[in-house]
């Protein structure tokens, strides 16, 4: 599988954000299948769990945190454990040279704070906006912090003949120019073209 470069200025594996619309299982699962495990071979992953992608996101050490009973320690209850949190983060690849999809499970009182640091320690965010409407209030929310954030390269928008576009295009009038790049991927995901809008490869330098 193909390796994709990080963005100009970043000269570590760059970190992935993924957001969402929640309740749009199959939507949520299709981004893991067909382009987080493609992404894996060049960088880390981060974002906010849920059960649309507990299949996809769970680990060994979480099945025994499972059994050991000590689930309600992987929650981030108050906004003081956030950064307990993401000092248990891994960002080294696995024995099989795939990097890590590292993950907070957060209540209603604390996923914004959250969001606020995976936003700090990205590079780069993949947000999937297919069958988004005006009323998910959370997408709206993050669609304002991605574009006050200052240190993220790029934001690619997946939307389809559904997404209400209007009412996001409203939530970031006052980004940076370029840093939202809009796909409409309707319902059949292209994988190569997702991530190569994401980290496009440099223009050769022609200048003699």
């Amino acid at each position: 599988m193909q390796r994709f470069a990080a963005p100009t200025g970043i000269d570590k594996p760059p970190t992935l954000l993924i957001l969402r619309v929640f309740h749009q299982d199959a939507n949520a699962q299709a981004i893991f299948d067909r382009v987080i495990e493609r992404w894996r071979l060049s960088g880390n992953t981060v974002l906010i769990a849920g059960t649309d992608v507990a299949d996809r996101t769970i680990d060994a050490d979480d099945v025994f945190t499972f059994l050991d009973g000590r689930l309600a320690e992987r929650f981030v209850s108050h906004a003081s454990d956030i950064e307990t949190r993401l000092q248990q983060f891994e960002f080294q690849p696995d024995v099989e040279g795939r990097y890590r999809v590292n993950e907070c499970y957060c209540h209603d009182n604390t996923w914004q704070q959250a969001l606020d640091r995976l936003v700090g320690i990205s590079d780069v965010v993949l947000m999937d906006l297919r069958n988004f409407k005006a009323k998910n209030a959370g997408c709206i929310h993050e669609l304002g912090v991605l574009a006050k954030a200052q240190n993220l390269a790029r934001v690619v928008i997946l939307t389809n003949s559904q997404t209400e576009h209007a009412a996001a295009q409203a939530a970031v009038v006052n980004a940076p120019a370029d840093r939202f790049v809009w796909i409409d991927q309707g319902d059949d995901l292209k994988p190569a073209d997702v991530l190569a809008t994401l980290f496009p490869a440099p223009t050769p330098n022609t200048a003699h």
